[in-house]
């Protein structure tokens, strides 16, 4: 509720929220394609947990937007950065807050712009091998065979390890049940959320969670008599 209605504040906080996160849903889609990084593992690979923009880091250090450009027939997208050996994008938490560690942020000497996702060797993703999988270490003297995430999704509770990056189509989204359009909006199973978050208009009427659901819910949620 705090960040929905912060997004159109000076908050860093939530203003990097909103320039991260609340464009790119509307880049992908509008281009026909949705970039999704989600689970491989069932029941949780039902669920999307995060949405991917052209600003999203890979594993190899660079964004997807430095990466080769999507098509149907070329779905694994190299890195076109001079000498980078990444073969294929893959998306990697560039935010305290999308592993879960959201205390790292209100540290004084925090840099957002210097922090990166940690192996359990204590080693960043990018002091690993961008390929061949399993993503060796090179840090000097480390042993570490390959990148084993040391967080886990703040959205699943699985690791870096256990999830893909996936390309879709429309068609390709609506045929596996998955959202699209508006339903692909943060927010959009709360929209009174996603009008505060979206206008920056303001309603003195959501102050939970709960108060944000929409009618039917509202509805599904009263004891039977």
């Amino acid at each position: 509720v705090t960040i929905s209605r912060k997004i159109h504040t000076e908050s860093p906080t939530e203003y990097k929220f909103a320039t991260n996160h609340i464009p790119l849903t509307f880049s992908f889609p509008l281009s026909g394609i949705y970039v999704a990084w989600r689970p491989t593992e069932k029941p949780w690979d039902q669920q999307d947990c995060q949405r991917v923009s052209s600003k999203s880091r890979c594993f190899c250090g660079h964004l997807l937007n430095q990466h080769e450009k999507y098509n149907s027939k070329h779905v694994f997208l190299k890195c076109v950065q001079s000498s980078c050996l990444c073969k294929a994008y893959k998306f990697v938490p560039s935010r305290p807050e999308e592993v879960g560690e959201y205390w790292l942020t209100k540290r004084r000497d925090f840099d957002p712009a210097a922090y990166r996702a940690k192996c359990r060797c204590k080693h960043t993703h990018e002091e690993h091998v961008a390929d061949p999988p399993p993503y060796r270490c090179q840090a000097k003297g480390c042993g570490c065979s390959g990148f084993t995430s040391a967080f886990v999704c703040a959205a699943c509770d699985r690791p870096w390890q256990l999830h893909e990056t996936v390309f879709e189509t429309e068609s390709e989204r609506r045929a596996a049940g998955r959202q699209v359009g508006d339903a692909w909006m943060p927010f959009s199973e709360l929209p009174e959320l996603a009008k505060i978050a979206a206008t920056g208009m303001d309603n003195p009427n959501v102050e939970t969670l709960m108060d944000a659901l929409p009618a039917e819910a509202h509805i599904k949620m009263l004891p039977e008599r």
